[in-house]
């Protein structure tokens, strides 16, 4: 923190918050897999913001919880161990949009029958298409890199100008599900 003068971020928590809030309008209960990324700062404040939504309400439960590293393939093998294991889930809490699709095309691959309902934050072109598509992809909460280059190239400008700047900008996020899937562009960011 010491060496940069501001650091622009999306809201990981509220992503999180959202993703949960969600889920408990659509599910009076779930079986929960989480996949995290416990190295990566915004993937830590998001799955922090979800078990803080449902804290208390003691019919939506944890029952594994993986290290996906954000990664695609890394999500896909730790839902194929959990699927393996026997443990009986409806619901997937990933951290981002690359971990839930990777965790759909394990459900898909190893012909789950129990429907499942996935989560992720992005809001990336193809969790976008998906959500539009596929039933198990429920909501994404979307981030927008556009935002957050303005506000970089604002912030450059300002401190060129020899102004003081806030250390922090939070960027809200903005839930996107079947219902306003049409109020987003589908092939690109927010």
């Amino acid at each position: 923190d010491d060496l940069v003068a501001m650091t622009i971020v999306s809201d990981n928590y509220k992503a999180g918050v959202l993703c949960a809030k969600e889920m408990m309008r659509q599910k009076k209960q779930a079986n929960i897999v989480l996949l995290t990324h416990k190295a990566a700062r915004s993937a830590v404040d998001r799955i922090n913001g979800f078990l803080d939504t449902i804290k208390g309400h003691g019919t939506y439960n944890i029952v594994a919880r993986k290290d996906s590293l954000g990664q695609t393939e890394i999500a896909m093998i730790q839902v194929n161990e959990v699927i393996k294991s026997g443990v009986s889930f409806d619901t997937v809490m990933a951290l981002n949009d690359q971990v839930a699709i990777g965790a759909l095309a394990a459900i898909e691959n190893n012909r789950y029958l129990q429907p499942v309902t996935i989560y992720g934050v992005d809001g990336s072109p193809d969790m976008k298409t998906l959500l539009s598509t596929t039933h198990s992809i429920q909501a994404t909460v979307a981030q927008s890199p556009i935002t957050i280059g303005k506000k970089a190239i604002e912030a450059g400008y300002q401190l060129y100008g020899g102004k003081t700047i806030n250390k922090e900008i939070i960027v809200p996020v903005s839930l996107v599900t079947s219902d306003n899937i049409s109020d987003f562009d589908l092939a690109g960011w927010q």
